[in-house]
């Protein structure tokens, strides 16, 4: 069976860091820390990416950013920037009227040919909820439909 191809964008990897007083983000937190072990486990594929790599990068607190770039080692397929890229992002920024990273994370996961893009971010998963084959998902979401991909075949 093929596995599911995943890109997890960077407010998703920023959750466990942020305040867990509220339930949602408790329970996003833990249904993050669920698709980590997936990935360590290798039950799912991970994806990582160049607009990942700078934001990343951006964030002040070494000890999260490090945290976080160790999950770039990994991930099974990493998409650089190229032209394509920001094509895409261009149009899905004029069309679903979305950020510039955003759209970058989006079409990066579209290019490495993702089963879901999994993020905590509620207006990107309005503003786009499926691209093409590809589903954008919170990650609670993710552990309570799984069973409905675990026999999904692209």
């Amino acid at each position: 069976m093929k596995l599911l191809r995943l890109y997890l964008d960077n407010c998703c990897f920023n959750r466990p860091y942020d305040d867990q007083s509220s339930l949602p983000v408790y329970l996003e937190t833990q249904a993050k820390l669920n698709i980590q072990e997936q990935v360590k486990n290798h039950e799912v594929e991970l994806v990582w990416s160049f607009i990942l790599t700078a934001e990343n990068e951006a964030n002040p607190d070494c000890n999260i950013r490090d945290k976080i770039a160790d999950w770039m080692d990994l991930a099974t397929i990493y998409v650089p920037y190229n032209l394509d890229v920001e094509i895409y992002a261009s149009k899905l920024m004029e069309r679903n009227g979305i950020d510039a990273k955003d759209a970058l994370h989006v079409a990066c996961a579209v290019q490495a040919d993702c089963n879901l893009l999994i993020t905590t971010d509620k207006k990107l998963i309005r503003r786009t909820g499926l691209i093409g084959d590809m589903r954008v998902i919170n990650p609670v979401h993710f552990i309570t439909d799984y069973i409905e991909y675990t026999d999904y075949e692209k």
